[in-house]
């Protein structure tokens, strides 16, 4: 759940502060973190919509394409991936990524064309990526085999049917 005030971005990487340089932050667990899926029982306040994303081990890594310009917050990712970044989408974008020292897991679209997405629903984000990024060899975005969306009757099965041994619900 993000409270008013907050949006998933601020939730996702810690804020620069003066300690850091310009442009790095760190980022953080997700808020609530499960073992068992029985254990969302014991949880309160979900919709019962849900976004089940394979979640691969890696180092998260902000990423952003202004025009020409790649910039990163988070793990440092290897320059090989700039020019398939340029090429992902038409439009500038930020996206939350994972980076599993062979591939770049895309796995949340943040900005697009200049624009905030963070307050718009996941399903529709996830949908942006879907329709609209390409993945490559490298880089991969969310597709049948490694996200669902689902109600609460359906959770179970999409956990089960997600490739990989850890998910995120969203």
């Amino acid at each position: 759940y993000i409270g008013k005030g907050h949006t998933i971005e601020s939730l996702t990487f810690l804020k620069e502060d003066d300690e850091r340089k310009k442009g790095d932050a760190s980022p953080i667990k997700a808020a609530h973190r499960i073992f068992d899926l029985s254990d969302i029982d014991d949880l309160r306040g979900f919709s019962g919509s849900w976004v089940v994303s394979a979640w691969p081990e890696g180092q998260r890594v902000r990423i952003t394409r202004e025009d020409d310009s790649i910039t990163t917050t988070g793990a440092s990712i290897p320059d090989e991936f700039n020019d398939e970044l340029k090429n992902l989408h038409k439009k500038n974008f930020t996206v939350d990524a994972i980076y599993d020292g062979q591939h770049l897991h895309i796995v949340d679209l943040l900005k697009i064309g200049g624009e905030d997405v963070t307050d718009e629903q996941m399903k529709d984000r996830i949908r942006a990526l879907r329709s609209t990024f390409e993945s490559t060899e490298k880089i991969k975005t969310p597709q049948p085999v490694n996200t669902r969306q689902t109600d609460d009757k359906g959770l179970k099965g999409a956990v089960d049917e997600i490739e990989g041994e850890r998910v995120m619900l969203r």
